[in-house]
């Protein structure tokens, strides 16, 4: 029970000592997990090489203040192809990388700012909470706008003209129940992605310089800004300088768009990297590994036409937790009859589809301004 309150994160760290030297209580810990990811190539390593100590401000007690004395290790990569030969075990449901406090501690700091406003929360914060605090507050702040239009009876598309934001957003924006939060660090794909096979070409061909790259993408189709393509040259020749080539050590980061198109892809489709890309998403989390299964099971049943296997997979998501594939299903229940018919049925309503969709480009050719005798003689003249 004491641990509970005392530890952050009970289940990953182990309460050793508790002392007070001064007006400062000290909690020893240490890390119970008995391997480490690398931050370089993302492989996992269970061969210790030393340990260190972090000393992070937690929450206080009674009225004192508190810090964890953790004591984690530092393991070696065995991957050859990773630059890094050792690294430090890493604990983000503790605190991130580099922080010299606690997430919950920066959370209740947050919170005290957001609360006093003014000089008093400003003193409590540093310039990095500062400029999280700028930017949560804009969110909020934005939340509040599109929400009250959405009780004005607005729509997305309406709500996305007034206040000049992309309808991703705003459709974002307008389906949360409270304001979105995002993780701090977390690296998304850019324009570049696509185009990194033919940067590693060029560099291998002796194709140096930034600006020569830069132009032979433009070529290709790349409608990226010069920086961006100039960082990554630079990154690449500076691991060329360690005796490293660029395609061993310039890892791209999985995005979301890419983990989820992993997630919905036959696995004999796949290449070795997308598989052991997929294989380290379902070890990382054990809900990720569950979504895979009902997903490849969905996909299944619909190219198999499996009508026997819908219900069963129905109740599967009813219990598992995810949220998103029970509203699905939900859909899916207040139409039974008709997906039920279309995986045992061999008509498709595409031809419909198709008819409809080639009635609205007819239409949109003339601006929405042809009355419906002109628009009736265009599509039965053209067929």
């Amino acid at each position: 029970m004491l641990t509970e309150i005392l530890l952050p994160d009970p289940k990953h760290l182990c309460l050793n000592d508790i002392s007070r030297p001064d007006e400062v209580i000290i909690i020893a810990v240490c890390s119970t997990q008995s391997q480490g990811i690398c931050p370089g190539c993302q492989q996992p390593s269970q061969r210790v090489h030393s340990r260190y100590q972090r000393c992070p401000a937690d929450l206080p007690v009674a009225g004192k203040s508190v810090r964890l004395l953790m004591t984690l290790y530092r393991f070696f990569c065995d991957n050859r192809k990773c630059r890094k030969t050792t690294f430090a075990q890493r604990m983000p449901t503790v605190l991130e990388a580099y922080a010299r406090r606690t997430n919950r501690l920066t959370n209740q700091v947050l919170q005290v700012g957001f609360a006093t406003s003014g000089e008093a929360g400003a003193r409590l914060l540093t310039e990095a909470d500062k400029i999280k605090l700028a930017r949560h507050a804009k969110r909020e702040q934005r939340f509040a706008m599109i929400q009250g239009l959405k009780k004005q009876g607005l729509s997305i598309r309406e709500i996305a003209r007034r206040t000049q934001l992309h309808r991703q957003t705003v459709t974002r924006y307008f389906k949360a129940k409270t304001c979105p939060i995002y993780r701090e660090g977390v690296k998304r794909g850019s324009k570049l992605d696509p185009y990194i096979p033919e940067v590693r070409k060029r560099l291998a061909l002796g194709y140096s310089k930034a600006t020569t790259i830069f132009d032979h993408l433009k070529k290709k189709g790349f409608c990226g800004s010069y920086p961006l393509v100039a960082r990554f040259v630079a990154k690449a020749k500076k691991c060329e300088q360690f005796g490293e080539s660029s395609q061993q050590n310039l890892t791209v980061p999985l995005s979301p768009r890419r983990a989820a198109w992993l997630l919905f892809q036959p696995e004999q489709k796949m290449s070795k990297e997308d598989k052991e890309a997929l294989k380290q998403m379902n070890q990382a989390d054990e809900t990720i590994a569950q979504i895979h299964r009902l997903a490849q099971r969905f996909i299944s049943m619909i190219r198999l036409s499996e009508a026997n296997a819908l219900l069963p997979w129905l109740s599967d998501v009813a219990k598992s937790r995810i949220d998103t594939l029970k509203h699905f299903a939900c859909g899916i229940e207040q139409d039974l009859d008709a997906v039920r018919n279309a995986l045992c049925l061999p008509w498709s309503q595409g031809q419909v589809e198709g008819q409809v969709n080639r009635l609205k480009l007819i239409k949109r050719q003339m601006y929405g301004r042809a009355s419906f005798e002109l628009l009736r003689k265009r599509v039965i003249g053209c067929p």
